[in-house]
């Protein structure tokens, strides 16, 4: 009697375990999906990790259906075996595709989808349709290969949320790099009659970068580089200076002081010169910031025209009011200084450092040895743009220490920066 109670026990148990059913934990990527159970409603998927759980689903075979909007739709079998209590499922719901159709000029051009070959245009028609593009940005390249005559390659950005077609005109584009070229070229060609041969290499090296290939921007490259071997490269500060009107120099973002300063003496390669009384009170107490006392032993490497520094100038600002010996480096407009300027000190007791000169402040760009927010701290990454990414090399310091720094080199950067589009 006592078995029998016990087999019947365990029936009634295994019937309540049984009609119990199986909990479904279901997680989905993203949250925020529909869940349908054969067809019938249960519930959507929330939280960070887009989590539901669906209760007392009978054992046996059922069909799993997720939607989501911007999401197709996800619909699959899900086996809860018979001994489960609780079944886990993790999905992923899948992202849309559509066809992307490129049409190419010339023909027969190769094509790259986000970097990777997906085949090249045909060669009658030009076209080339690429199915199952997942939903979202992409980069489409487009190019000859093998050819001789020079196409640019083909670059575009293109949203991907519905079927698109692109046009890849590499002859266009060809069209458009060549009067590029031709005017980088014609400021090569003026620059260097000009004998301002650090600015002209400049123009012929954007030309380059335009085509590699390009014989005329490649032989007058080389011209020039041999008449500075010839000439040596002090005939360079004879030069006559790039010159900028001083509202394309405020349109990319330089500026002057407001108020009118009084113009110093100054001397230099060019002989007598004049600059504004740029130089502040180094403290509280200095009563003499802003004139000409902290400029009456400066001295500069430039140019002077009609009596005042013009171009990009290295200033060394000293006087018998100046506390510290400094190397200012800007573009000068008939001697007024342009903001920001780039400063350091020359005296070997000064940090070791670079700084930038605002109108009304100045701060560190980099303390070499200690810390380096040259390409975070206020103005200072524009001196990356106007000079190059080795403008803050600490050999420069020393360069300017010890009088050797190449002022015309950077006044080529500072053309190639002006002329950027």
């Amino acid at each position: 009697m006592g078995l029998i109670a016990v087999v019947i026990l365990l029936l009634l148990c295994a019937g309540g375990w049984y009609l119990r059913g199986v909990e479904l934990d279901l997680t989905t990527d993203p949250g925020g999906a529909e869940v349908a159970v054969d067809g019938k409603p249960a519930g959507r998927t929330v939280g960070h990790g887009g989590s539901l759980v669906v209760p007392h689903l009978t054992h046996g075979t059922h069909t799993l259906t997720l939607t989501h909007p911007g999401f197709d739709e996800w619909s699959q079998p899900v086996a809860l075996g018979w001994f489960e209590l609780r079944h886990t499922s993790k999905v992923t719901l899948p992202v849309p595709t559509f066809p992307l159709t490129i049409f190419s000029v010339p023909a027969n051009a190769a094509v790259q989808l986000d970097g990777k070959d997906v085949g090249a245009t045909d060669p009658d028609e030009g076209k080339l349709a690429i199915p199952g593009v997942p939903r979202g940005q992409h980069i489409v390249t487009v190019f000859i290969r093998g050819n001789q005559t020079y196409y640019p390659t083909w670059q575009n950005s293109v949203s991907v949320a519905a079927p698109v077609s692109l046009r890849a005109d590499l002859e266009e584009a060809a069209v458009s790099v060549q009067r590029e070229i031709a005017a980088h070229l014609g400021s090569a060609q003026t620059l260097y009659q000009q004998r301002q041969y650090q600015a002209a290499i400049a123009q012929c090296d954007a030309a380059l970068r335009l085509n590699a290939q390009n014989q005329q921007a490649a032989q007058l490259k080389s011209q020039i580089q041999q008449t500075m071997a010839i000439l040596g490269q002090h005939q360079e500060s004879q030069a006559q200076p790039l010159i900028f009107a001083r509202d394309v120099l405020v349109s990319r973002g330089l500026v002057f002081d407001d108020q009118t300063r009084a113009m110093c003496p100054i001397r230099g390669p060019d002989g007598p010169c004049q600059v504004e009384a740029f130089a502040f009170g180094e403290s509280r107490e200095d009563k003499a910031g802003y004139t000409c006392s902290k400029l009456d032993r400066a001295s500069y490497i430039g140019h002077c025209v009609r009596g005042t520094l013009q171009g990009v100038s290295l200033v060394i600002a000293d006087g018998a009011t100046k506390a510290a010996k400094e190397a200012v480096l800007s573009y000068f407009s008939e001697g007024r200084l342009a903001y920001p300027a780039l400063t350091t000190f020359l005296d070997a007791n000064q940090p070791r450092m670079f700084a930038a000169r605002e109108k009304a402040s100045s701060y560190g760009c980099v303390v070499f040895g200690k810390w380096d927010n040259s390409t975070t701290r206020g103005t200072c990454p524009r001196f990356l743009d106007m000079y190059g990414t080795d403008i803050f090399d600490e050999s420069n310091l020393q360069r300017l220490r010890d009088g050797t720094f190449d002022v015309s080199r950077y006044a080529g950067k500072f053309a190639e920066y002006m002329e950027k589009k």
